[in-house]
């Protein structure tokens, strides 16, 4: 009995220890996921929070309910979270570095806050 029971335990562990997409090292098939893939998938949720951000309904609030569906299972929201704030920044100090510089913008280019 005791045999049977750790030898049930020991498949679960190893069956979800196979679950755990990119974050877990490992990319279709059970092969490690390339570099190259880790970094396009970060890319593209970064830019996928820049999208939510820049949206004129955007509750910062509310930012956990917005989570992009390309950043699933992926590690380090966080940062990635991080990089598109400052992104989106960037961009607004930009747009109104232009507008000040010129003397025909009439109105603030800035995205949600």
């Amino acid at each position: 009995m005791r045999s049977s029971v750790t030898a049930l335990l020991a498949a679960a562990g190893l069956t979800l220890a196979g679950c755990s997409g990119l974050g877990g090292d490992s990319g279709p098939g059970g092969r490690p996921a390339s570099a190259e893939a880790v970094a396009q998938a970060h890319r593209a949720c970064v830019d996928a929070w820049v999208g939510v951000m820049s949206a004129d309904d955007y509750d910062v609030g509310e930012s956990v309910d917005s989570r992009p569906g390309t950043c699933d299972r992926l590690p380090d929201q966080l940062r990635m979270f991080s990089e598109a704030e400052l992104e989106r920044a960037t961009r607004n100090r930009r747009s109104v570095d232009a507008c000040v510089a010129d003397p025909s913008c009439e109105s603030w280019p800035l995205t949600s806050p």
